[in-house]
């Protein structure tokens, strides 16, 4: 049987400076994995500082908070095209437009190794989206691409202090998160609507470095092959159980 896994690759990752060239590596990597390994990939695409922008821009000129988040959504749309564009140059059968809807998302998995969407709801982020997708399809493992190493004991940008956590339950990063939100200049690692289904679902999943497209490799592969020393160089891994901070 395939194995099934969520990739969710922030805007921050693939779009921080916007280029082709950029899209096709790591659109590359993604092709190589999909014709080398017997897996069910979905990949989930965020916004990115574009439509950070654009949705500041909205609340300057009054928009209300769904509209403020549609308008999100669909640059997250814009996102995920572009990536489809580019798995498409790298010479794999992709679907013929990115899926809207978890229900597409399942329609995509069953004539395709790979799906391609962005948001989907209001009030709901692409990560929540991922584990959305990840509960649905009973996926063995979701992976959050970022542009950090992993978890931390607090925001690695503002607390030199900060040591990276290897193993964290859903339950000790809610307290973490908890704690970084209320202070000053927020760590906004994952929300908790994505950690309370990552919770219910009882999914193991990795945060890990992904500004290198090589990363993305070799998250899949330590993560199918269970080569916990492998996922450990590049991430964290989130558990829903207890006692398993290392």
């Amino acid at each position: 049987m395939d194995k099934k896994l969520v990739l969710k690759l922030g805007g921050s990752v693939l779009f921080e400076d916007l280029s082709a060239k950029r899209l096709i590596n790591y659109a590359r990597v993604i092709a190589g994995i999909i014709k080398t390994h017997n897996i069910k990939l979905a990949i989930v695409i965020g916004g990115g500082k574009v439509a950070k922008k654009y949705c500041e821009i909205a609340r300057e000129l009054r928009a209300d908070n769904v509209t403020i988040d549609e308008i999100g959504i669909l640059l997250t749309h814009v996102n995920a095209e572009l990536f489809r564009l580019a798995l498409m140059q790298a010479n794999i059968n992709v679907p013929p437009r990115i899926a809207k809807t978890i229900s597409e998302t399942i329609d995509q998995l069953q004539c395709f190794n790979i799906a391609i969407s962005g948001g989907f709801f209001p009030g709901q982020s692409t990560s929540a989206c991922a584990a959305l997708i990840a509960e649905k399809i009973r996926a063995d493992y979701l992976l959050f691409g970022t542009n950090v190493k992993g978890v931390y004991s607090g925001d690695p940008y503002k607390t030199k202090s900060a040591r990276k956590i290897d193993k964290i339950t859903v339950k000790e990063l809610m307290k973490i998160l908890l704690k970084e939100s209320s202070a000053a200049g927020r760590y906004p690692l994952l929300d908790f609507v994505t950690l309370k289904i990552l919770e219910r679902a009882k999914i193991p999943a990795l945060i890990f470095d992904a500004t290198n497209p090589e990363n993305v490799k070799r998250a899949i592969k330590g993560v199918l092959s269970k080569d916990e020393e492998l996922i450990l160089e590049i991430g964290s891994i989130i558990k829903s159980g207890v006692g398993a901070v290392t």
